[in-house]
């Protein structure tokens, strides 16, 4: 599963990417840079309905990735910045 946050994509609209499921989390440009957004997911959930499956596989871990280069755009002053903190990761 990838969530992401997207510039152009609705909020809630899901794809395949090279193998992978893609849900938006948040669209468009933040309102306040300088506000924190926290964001909550069921992975397990999102799992079983987007692969339709009962069982999860055990994962071996997260990635979290700020980048810009799927925006397609020749533009070199396209830049995307985050910052992290407080995660949390539990259990059914």
């Amino acid at each position: 599963m990838k969530y992401i946050w997207s510039e152009r994509l609705a909020k809630g609209f899901e794809f395949d990417k090279q193998r992978k499921a893609v849900k938006v989390l948040e669209s468009g440009a933040p309102n306040n840079r300088d506000r924190w957004v926290q964001e909550r997911v069921d992975v397990g959930s999102d799992y079983r309905r987007r692969f339709r499956v009962d069982q999860l596989l055990n994962p071996v871990g997260i990635s979290i990735l700020t980048d810009s280069d799927d925006t397609q755009s020749e533009n070199p002053s396209n830049l995307a910045e985050g910052d992290y903190a407080d995660f949390k990761v539990c259990r059914e």
